[in-house]
C-alpha cells in the first residue's frame, strides 16, 4: 500500500523539455527534459531519437555513482523497450529503500538544443532522490572538505 500515488501526486505530472536562449530566441529540445512521474519518464524515453550514439541509465540507488549502463545506439524501439524495463527495476529499487524520487531526467551531453549534434549525440537519464539532492547540496557546500 505505500506505493499507492495520492491524487495530487497526479494533478503534479508534467514533463518540461530543456530549452536554450541563444540572441532572445528559444530553442527547445524535442527529446530532452524533466519528468516528475515515473509515467512522463517513459514518454521522454519513448521519444528518444533513433540517432542517439547511445544512452546511460543509472544501475545503482547510491546518492552519487559513476556506474551506469550504457544502452548503444541505434535506439529502436527495441532498445527503448529495454531501458523501460531497467529503469521501472531502479525506480522500484529506490522505492524498497525507502528513496522518494524528486524528478527524473532525459538529457544529452552538452550539444545545443537548436544543433543538429543534439539528435546524434550520447544521451543519459537520471534519477533525483531526496537523498541525491542533499548529497549535492552538501558537496557544493564544502561539508566533506574541498574536492581537490
Amino acid at each position: 500500500m505505500k506505493h499507492i500515488k495520492e491524487y495530487h501526486e497526479f494533478i503534479n505530472e508534467k514533463i518540461e523539455y530543456y530549452d536554450t536562449i541563444i540572441n532572445g530566441e528559444t530553442y527547445t529540445s524535442n527529446w530532452a527534459g524533466s519528468a516528475t512521474s515515473e509515467r512522463e519518464l517513459i514518454k521522454l524515453i519513448k521519444n528518444l531519437p533513433e540517432t542517439l550514439k547511445s544512452i546511460k541509465v543509472p544501475v545503482e540507488t547510491l546518492p552519487f555513482s559513476l556506474k551506469s549502463k550504457i544502452f548503444k545506439g541505434p535506439i529502436t524501439n527495441s532498445v527503448k523497450n529495454k531501458i523501460i524495463k531497467h529503469i521501472k527495476d531502479m525506480i522500484k529499487q529506490h522505492k524498497d529503500e525507502g528513496n522518494t524520487i524528486i524528478e527524473y531526467s532525459v538529457s544529452d551531453y552538452g550539444a545545443e538544443y537548436y544543433s543538429e549534434d543534439h539528435q546524434y549525440g550520447d544521451g543519459y537519464i537520471q534519477i533525483f532522490t531526496k537523498k541525491s539532492v542533499r548529497f549535492a547540496r552538501d558537496m557544493a557546500s564544502g561539508k566533506y572538505g574541498p574536492l581537490d
